[in-house]
């Protein structure tokens, strides 16, 4: 709808007579005479086929100086005409595009409008500054059917004058007379004008906005559009029926502990408790939903029964759902399409938002509380003393719901019975209902920083790492540690290095630049999400954040199908990371699936772990044979192992090496000595390494070795006896002696090593490739007998499985 300005929304204050005297002054000194009744246009139109181009143009110029003039001292007395704001709003409301079309100049129209507060209606405002001729040529109203590529048809004009009218006329858009303005409704009727309004609300009658019968669906009973028609009194007087289905459609979500059923049952309880001012007669008709009709709920069925209704009752259907709109029109339903009103572009729990401030949390019955401080340093802090209402709370999730529903930057990520969460721009929005919480309560998150890699001054190896090696990382810490704010500059670090980057998250809140596709769970399922990402091929995808069983296995199967992954987990060291893959994946899968942990804590990177796969004897163990797979965790910057992780028995275990070594240091220093003590009269230089609180390695110079052994092992078992330890004696510098040739036989439960009599009463050691296994004397018959089951003989049947070749050197 397009209207007049002086004269139909403001009061007229633009003296058209004293402007025509000045113009007709002018115009006699260019030789012409303004006629009587003539508009400025019509006599401009006529001068310029009588003036030369030059001449004309002064002309021109100072006539419009003097309307410029006129216009400048209307709009600084500009007020609005009684009850037109009112009307304004109906029509808004009711999906009408409004727009000013006026003779006046651009600069005091503008004034007017901000000056009277009805600027905030119109989306255009047309004036004789975007047309070459003013009204009554109808060049404005063209051009506004031009721009907003509408038949002119469908435009209504509504204006105060005659000119008015015959700008109308000559376009070929139907015009509304007001009769408040310039002319009256006689002088109007003159004119063969055949609407005429005599008063603004009267504009709603020609307009045929008044409603009678009405049927709304769910989208306009849960954005507030009923309520609010029913509040301006657009549906004074009318009947509104309430499909049963619609109803039951709104219990069935409120019962799930869905927001929107709770906030679409509460707007009918508003219109409820108005109706009788309004004169509404409010009728519920329709049978309830079948089984099979809530099924089919998603795919339209309840939205299908209330059309079905509206054509019944042969009313019209209203709604806010636009595919709802467009399926009513094509079954010949009378439908009215209100838009989702516009929201403000500020959201109400801004304000309470600082530079500093992470959250803010709200629970009915205690005052708004808001934690405040950078990573590491937040203080929880109270903002104001009074207690938070349920009603304020509600308004809250309303207008939540409503952005998440209307705004594109805006989506509800989860939904469960008695709580949901939105995600709208920066802010994630928890919302909890009883039973599921002990009360009502929104919690609002937001990042309060946003880095770079090169922010965390990255040592050059870690940095390295990142850019060449790690495809497998995992971002732990605790929560509030900085985790997410890491993980979104790691994403885009590796997009600048044209890597092809992705990321599953739940909700959508990781500040990652548009180049960064984010996805959700596909049907609320990440496995679908994998699915379509496995045929996307990203270099990485960052899964922000790993919480449930399924969720670890859809990380670990994109691992292995060859995708560079970065999980972020909750965790209060960087080894519990680790432990929560333990259990859902094989252990030896591990090292393929994380080669790298980064745990943060207040922000910083506090620990960078390695893992890597090997086989040996773990840690603390002392028997060969009970070598096995093992991960180890080792500090990446250091290359210290500091965790050791194997199967023991049934279970998988986690042992902190490091630690254990500390206390092993720490334990053994004593018992260092006193075996140092007991083998220095046989070398003064001995050498003792503590392995465990069990057994050490003793290294003496190659000649004493048979002392410290003595026959068949006397000496040396003795000495174990007496300190109470296992020991290993080596020499101190390995491999130094004679090879001798030797033959290896099996003789039941011994193996026989015979190096010929000539060696009899000779000291020998027996090697296994470069590793001393043990010295001993050779017998009578040049012979060396060493039982299967003892830990030499182990060591042997070993070496010879592994084919590992063995060696004899003579040392004395």
């Amino acid at each position: 709808m397009v209207m007049d300005l002086d004269g139909t929304l403001i009061k007229m204050k633009f003296d058209i007579f004293q402007v025509k005297k000045r113009v007709s002054e002018v115009a006699k000194q260019h030789g012409f005479e303004l006629r009587e009744n003539e508009s400025i246009q019509d006599f401009l139109d006529r001068a310029s086929h009588l003036l030369p181009p030059h001449e004309f143009a002064k002309l021109r110029e100072e006539i419009q100086n003097i309307l410029r003039n006129e216009d400048r001292k209307s709009a600084e007395q500009a007020e609005a005409t009684p009850g037109i704001a009112d009307v304004l709003e109906k029509l808004k409301t009711l999906g009408f595009k409004l727009v000013v079309a006026t003779n006046s100049h651009r600069e005091a129209v503008e004034e007017a409008l901000k000056k009277t507060g009805l600027d905030k209606y119109f989306e255009h405002v047309y004036t004789r500054d975007d047309v070459e001729k003013m009204k009554p040529r109808p060049d404005i109203l063209l051009k506004i059917a031009e721009d907003m590529r509408i038949p002119i048809s469908s435009i209504v004009y509504v204006g105060d004058s005659v000119n008015d009218l015959r700008a109308a006329r000559e376009a070929g858009a139907r015009f509304i007379a007001v009769a408040w303005g310039l002319h009256s409704a006689e002088k109007f009727m003159e004119n063969g004008a055949t609407e005429i309004a005599h008063n603004p609300s009267e504009l709603l009658n020609h307009l045929g906005v008044h409603l009678t019968k009405v049927v709304p669906d769910t989208s306009t009973i849960i954005n507030g559009t009923l309520t609010q028609l029913v509040e301006q009194g657009l549906l004074d007087g009318c009947e509104v029926i309430l499909p049963a289905a619609a109803i039951d459609e709104l219990q069935a979500q409120a019962s799930q502990k869905r927001e929107p059923g709770f906030v679409g049952l509460n707007e009918l309880k508003k219109v409820r408790s108005i109706a009788e001012q309004h004169r509404l007669n409010i009728r519920i008709v329709g049978e309830r939903p079948s089984l099979e009709d809530i099924k089919l709920a998603r795919k339209g069925r309840i939205d299908a029964i209330i059309r079905e209704a509206a054509k019944r009752e042969n009313a019209v259907l209203i709604t806010s759902d636009y595919v709802q709109s467009l399926v009513a029109e094509a079954e010949g339903v009378q439908v009215r399409y209100f838009p989702p009103k516009e929201l403000p572009t500020q959201l109400s729990f801004e304000r309470y938002f600082t530079e500093d401030t992470l959250s803010l949390h709200f629970k009915e019955g205690v005052p708004l509380m808001a934690k405040r401080g950078k990573p590491g340093q937040f203080q929880l802090v109270k903002i104001g003393e009074q207690p938070l209402t349920a009603e304020e709370l509600n308004n809250l999730i309303k207008e939540v719901t409503e952005y998440a529903r209307v705004k594109p930057e805006a989506n509800i990520e989860i939904v469960r019975a008695g709580a949901f969460v939105a995600q709208i721009g920066n802010y994630r929005i928890a919302v909890a209902r009883p039973p599921f919480s002990s009360g009502l309560e929104v919690t609002i998150v937001r990042p309060i920083v946003k880095l770079r890699i090169e922010d965390y001054k990255l040592p050059p190896k870690l940095l390295e790492r990142l850019e060449k090696k790690a495809e497998g990382i995992l971002i732990a810490g605790p929560p509030g540690s900085g985790k997410s704010t890491f993980a979104a500059s790691l994403a885009e670090f590796y997009s600048r290095m044209g890597k092809i980057v992705k990321t599953l998250e739940s909700p959508r809140d990781l500040q990652v630049g548009p180049d960064i596709t984010q996805y959700g769970p596909l049907e609320g399922d990440f496995e679908k999400t994998a699915e379509i990402l496995l045929l996307v091929r990203p270099d990485y995808t960052v899964f922000d954040e790993i919480r449930r069983d399924r969720d670890f296995q859809v990380f670990s199967d994109m691992r292995l199908a060859g995708i560079g992954m970065i999980g972020v987990v909750h965790a209060s060291e960087a080894v519990s990371a680790i432990q929560r893959f333990i259990g859902r994946v094989e252990l030896g899968m591990v090292p393929h699936i994380i080669d790298t942990v980064i745990f943060l804590d207040a922000g910083r990177i506090a620990k960078v772990y390695n893992l890597s796969m090997t086989v040996r004897v773990p840690t603390g163990m002392s028997e060969e044979d009970l070598s096995r797979p093992l991960v180890e965790v080792r500090d990446f910057l250091t290359d210290e192992l500091e965790y050791e992780i194997y199967t023991f028995g049934e279970e998988n275990v986690i042992i902190p090496v490091k630690k254990l070594h500390d206390e092993v240091r720490s334990e053994t220093r004593e018992l260092r000595e006193k075996i140092v003590e007991a083998l220095r009269s046989f070398d003064e230089n001995v050498q003792v390494e503590m392995v465990s609180r069990k057994k050490a390695i003793v290294k003496v110079d190659r000649e004493v070795l048979p002392k410290i052994i003595g026959r068949r092992g006397e000496n040396i078992a003795r000495l174990e006896k007496e300190l109470g330890v296992s020991l290993d004696v080596e020499p101190r510098i390995a491999s130094i002696g004679v090879e001798v040739p030797f033959e290896v036989r099996e003789s039941g439960n011994s193996l026989r090593l015979e190096l010929g009599e000539k060696m009899a009463g000779k000291t020998v050691a027996v090697y296994a490739g470069e590793k001393f296994l043990f010295s001993a004397t050779v017998g009578r018959k040049g012979v060396i007998t060493v039982r299967k089951n003892s830990e030499h003989g182990r060591a042997l049947v070993r070496a010879i499985y592994a084919e590992i070749p063995l060696k004899v050197l003579q040392t004395g």
